[in-house]
């Protein structure tokens, strides 16, 4: 019985590692993609509306809402979750890794009972130090597709 609680403590913490580690990848692909399309309208505006004047508002409408858009990217939650996130996540990996190195001990029966209880809690400590020290105040909303993966 404490061998399964503790298989089952391995398994939540690397499904975490895996939840956040989706979540880090797709905050990236986000944040690059905003940085892309900024860049594109900003440049690419301007050189259209040079060559097509007659639709000179249209461009001007674009290049305003890119510097609006530029203005506010300083206030989105992506770059303050991409840090939060690559430290947890690898910090998350770290632990699980230093977890299954004592699933042996665990698994052959090799631990009383107590101490696979110990090891158990250690783990749940941990992973709560790991939330605080990253996340902080910092809330990542639910992302059920990404928990799919994970």
């Amino acid at each position: 019985m404490p061998q399964q609680k503790y298989w089952q403590e391995m398994y939540d913490l690397k499904s975490h590692s895996n939840y956040m580690e989706e979540y880090l990848h797709r905050t990236e692909h986000v944040d690059r993609l905003i940085k892309i399309l900024l860049a594109v309208a900003s440049s690419s505006s301007i050189g259209a509306w040079v060559v097509w004047q007659q639709y000179g508002f249209v461009w001007g409408g674009i290049i305003a809402a890119s510097q609006v858009a530029s203005a506010i990217k300083p206030f989105l939650p992506y770059r303050s979750r991409l840090k939060a996130l690559s430290g947890l996540s690898h910090d998350l990996e770290e632990l699980f890794i230093q977890a299954e190195a004592k699933w042996f001990g665990v698994s052959g029966g090799l631990m009383a009972a107590e101490e696979i209880n110990k090891l158990q809690f250690d783990i749940r400590l941990k992973k709560q130090k790991i939330y605080k020290k990253h996340l902080g105040n910092l809330s990542l909303p639910d992302k059920q597709a990404y928990l799919k993966v994970a």
